[in-house]
């Protein structure tokens, strides 16, 4: 099951998250879980990721976080999507390693998450000459405060806990390697931290870039 996430439906890929973070000592919960997205593939077999013609050879990349989803732990969900052809190539739902004491620092650890991917796929579609050397990507965020942290330089006594690792992301901005810029809640990242409503979920499944075929 997480191959074909990885591979084909990154609308599973929450749910699989979810699932997978009770593989040592499943409860019943998890096995209810389980055959719900079983029953949710059955139904859904058809649905495929859809790539268009298009001018632009720019990497479209979203990262979102939730703050404290997980009941057991309360640590965050790190939610990523980079598109390519307005179709998703890269995507990710992963439980973060550490407890973020607000939603900018679950947010901030995501965006750098997200970033590290960012660089290595800008780098490799600029190789192959599939991206348009002069441009630098762009990561839409969808928390001012933590935009706000990343664009600064300095860092502040309140930050001192965060992990070394997750400041990589000041470095690329700092660098012009990558870009940041504000986007609107309900944004295309949004599906892979949070569980949606069979509304949303159709919503959000167009908008990252899936259809019928």
């Amino acid at each position: 099951m997480l191959s074909t996430t990885a591979a084909t439906r990154p609308d599973l890929a929450y749910a699989v998250n979810v699932a997978s973070r009770a593989q040592e000592a499943p409860t019943e919960a998890h096995v209810k879980l389980v055959k719900r997205i079983l029953r949710y593939l059955k139904g859904t077999i058809n649905d495929g990721i859809q790539f268009k013609r298009t001018l632009y050879t720019t990497i479209g990349a979203y990262s979102d976080a939730d703050h404290a989803g997980d009941k057991l732990t309360r640590r965050s969900t790190s939610g990523m999507l980079m598109k390519y052809c307005e179709g998703p190539v890269m995507w990710r739902s992963k439980l973060q390693r550490c407890v973020a004491l607000s939603s900018m620092e679950a947010e901030y650890v995501a965006a750098s998450e997200a970033s590290k991917s960012l660089v290595w796929l800008d780098r490799l579609l600029k190789e192959i000459g599939a991206a348009d050397e002069s441009s630098s990507p762009v990561l839409y965020i969808d928390n001012q405060s933590a935009i706000k942290y990343i664009k600064n330089p300095r860092f502040h006594e309140r930050s001192k806990h965060i992990d070394t690792q997750y400041h990589y992301i000041k470095q690329l901005v700092g660098e012009k390697k990558i870009m940041i810029e504000y986007i609107p809640a309900e944004q295309a990242a949004d599906i892979f931290t949070k569980g949606l409503s069979a509304n949303k979920l159709s919503v959000m499944k167009f908008k990252i870039g899936m259809t019928k075929v």
